[in-house]
């Protein structure tokens, strides 16, 4: 999710800055003067700029992204747009909740024919927490449900036959091989989620793929818990995609995950394969899991950068 905000305002600048202040229009058609306007020098030397290590990448509530969100209302002011922010700024204050897992708090364990195998944080699983509670529990059986995507537009349906009524949920990471964007939209986490409390789950567990692995390894996930997670609140302060039937989610290695098919008839690479065509497994796993979450969490603020060119057309 910090990626993807970082990636936002990154094709924000280089459309909206591509544009030199001042620059001189062309006689003829407008919309031939303002290709010729655009320049790859202006792109480049915004873009190197907001990605200077100065910036310290420009994380949502850190003193580089205030700077960067400074930086590109003062281009806007520059170019004569409007304002569209708070107040009459170009700032929009955005209420967000800071989530960082309290590791020494947070644990899970597989009891599988009776033996109880303890897990280790940063090593075998990671957590980010809940977001709205600063401890969770959950102990149930766990059923694996390949995409955990409900598509019925589409036809498609990893839930079908499978009752997840107080069961913890595992998944891969990605989606069906749907049209692009539809693929994009159904990998997303935030949908996920929401489709596994649907269906009555009162735990997640994502299971790390070799796919997943070399898209954002666990290796990279673990460096990434230097910075806590983030969720915007809305209005009544509850964070977005938010089920508080879900009492506890985690993050499993490459590693834990084949062990976590240990015993169910079918190997890891079977299960691995069957996603990665597309056509995933879906089963019961014989084991039940416990996992506690705890977080500290924080209310935080951080600000869209905002600005206004009027239409010409007075129609």
């Amino acid at each position: 999710m910090r990626k993807l905000f970082n990636h936002l305002v990154c094709a924000a600048v280089a459309l909206a800055l591509a544009l030199p202040a001042g620059a001189a229009p062309a006689a003829n058609d407008p919309s031939d003067a303002a290709m010729e306007s655009i320049r790859p020098e202006a792109i480049r030397a915004h873009m190197n700029f907001l990605a200077d290590d100065l910036l310290e990448g420009r994380g949502a509530n850190s003193r580089g992204y205030e700077i960067s969100a400074r930086y590109m209302a003062t281009e806007f002011e520059s170019m004569g747009l409007t304002p569209a922010g708070d107040a009459g700024t170009y700032l929009q204050n955005v209420p967000l909740r800071s989530i960082r897992p309290d590791e020494s708090n947070t644990s899970m364990s597989v009891i599988r024919n009776g033996k109880t195998e303890t897990l280790v944080f940063r090593k075998d699983f990671l957590a980010a927490g809940d977001p709205a509670r600063k401890e969770t529990s959950v102990e149930a059986p766990v059923i694996y449900v390949g995409f955990g995507v409900t598509a019925p537009e589409l036809n498609y349906d990893d839930y079908k036959g499978i009752d997840a009524r107080g069961k913890i949920v595992a998944m891969v990471y990605e989606a069906p091989n749907f049209e692009s964007s539809l693929k994009a939209h159904y990998s997303s986490l935030e949908q996920k989620i929401a489709n596994a409390a649907a269906h009555g789950a009162v735990g997640l567990i994502v299971v790390n793929d070799p796919v997943l692995e070399g898209l954002y390894s666990f290796k990279e996930q673990v460096r990434d818990l230097s910075r806590p997670s983030l969720r915007w609140l809305a209005k009544d302060g509850v964070p977005n995609v938010y089920f508080p039937q879900l009492r506890g989610g985690v993050l499993l290695s490459l590693e834990a995950s084949k062990q976590l098919f240990v015993g169910s008839g079918h190997t890891p690479e079977e299960v691995f394969q069957a996603a990665k065509e597309g056509k995933p497994l879906t089963f019961p796993l014989p084991l039940a899991a416990k996992i506690h979450n705890q977080a500290k969490l924080e209310d935080v603020s951080s600000h869209n950068v905002i600005a206004k060119l009027e239409g010409s057309d007075p129609a």
